[in-house]
């Protein structure tokens, strides 16, 4: 029997939540278009609950499975899988660190020199990776874009993770950090990433001297949070990605639209589904990734 379990109710769906499993049949989603490209989701009438079908947690991350808490990647290898957060479907891309933390991408813009083209800001989905090296031009493909502060905001994040490089030097961007204002920030577009400089781990790849030298960055961007020059260090230093309209920078100044660039940024919670602690966006933890039995890969806050 075909079956969609696993939800909540809202203006735009209904979604059952039985026994604590989730399975979310495709053939009542509506037809992938391009690449990449996130399914639409049913109406609530087209909901057909079976329980007794529901498979167990090692099939999280398909299509007629998806992850429904950020924290259910951490157990996961690198790859590409499906998603339904923030009342979305979407494919995304985790990444591991060299800690062995799973992240999910939400911001990626592989910028070719001498080019200067428009951002992208995804509010359903987030951006995927190709692994073409610097110096491409993924401008208007599914591999350039970032989340909009809305879905930033329904991710349940409580860690980024910033990477970026550039033709201009050798120096690399690579770091992760916890700082509450700068996420805060970059899930309303309100407020600031001041004291993220303060409150960071340097990964071992890192050389750069942002975000340490950090004295300020752009506050109230909304959508362009991210993006338009949220730290830097005046006159010298600054993560920029066509920051003002036309300045691509990775740790340096003025360097406009010259340079080839590559900005990422990722994030994750560090909620651990399964260990009998109730955190992050979980409703409920019973200790254990068993299906069927009321809490089975731990179940989202709110269904």
């Amino acid at each position: 029997m075909p079956l969609i379990q696993c939800g909540m109710r809202s203006s735009a769906s209904l979604i059952v939540l039985a026994l604590g499993a989730c399975t979310f049949d495709t053939s009542v989603l509506s037809s992938a278009g391009d690449a990449g490209e996130p399914s639409s989701l049913p109406d609530a009438a087209e909901l057909v609950v079976d329980a007794m079908e529901s498979p167990a947690c090692e099939s999280l991350g398909t299509q007629s499975q998806p992850f429904t808490i950020l924290s259910q990647i951490n157990s996961y290898p690198a790859g590409r899988y499906y998603f339904f957060l923030s009342e979305n479907l979407f494919e995304g891309e985790v990444g591991i660190d060299e800690d062995g933390d799973a992240w999910l991408m939400t911001l990626n813009y592989l910028h070719a020199d001498g080019t200067n083209p428009d951002l992208t800001v995804y509010s359903d989905r987030a951006p995927l990776l190709s692994g073409e090296p610097l110096g491409s031009n993924e401008a208007a493909t599914q591999f350039w874009g970032h989340v909009s502060n809305a879905l930033f905001a329904g991710l349940g994040a409580d860690e980024m993770r910033f990477f970026a490089r550039t033709s201009f030097h050798d120096r690399v961007m690579h770091f992760r950090s916890s700082h509450a204002n700068t996420l805060a920030y970059f899930a309303s577009g309100k407020g600031s990433a001041l004291g993220l400089g303060d409150d960071f781990t340097a990964y071992s790849d890192h050389t750069s001297e942002l975000p340490a030298n950090q004295n300020n960055g752009f506050s109230n961007q909304g959508n362009a949070a991210q993006t338009n020059f949220p730290f830097y260090k005046v006159g010298d230093n600054h993560w920029g990605i066509r920051g003002r309209g036309f300045r691509w920078e990775v740790d340096d100044f003025s360097s406009r639209e010259q340079p080839s660039t590559e900005h990422r940024s990722w994030v994750r919670s560090s909620a651990i589904c399964g260990d009998g602690i109730r955190e992050g966006q979980e409703a409920c933890d019973d200790g254990n990734l068993i299906a069927g039995d009321g809490c089975g890969c731990c179940v989202k806050e709110g269904l």
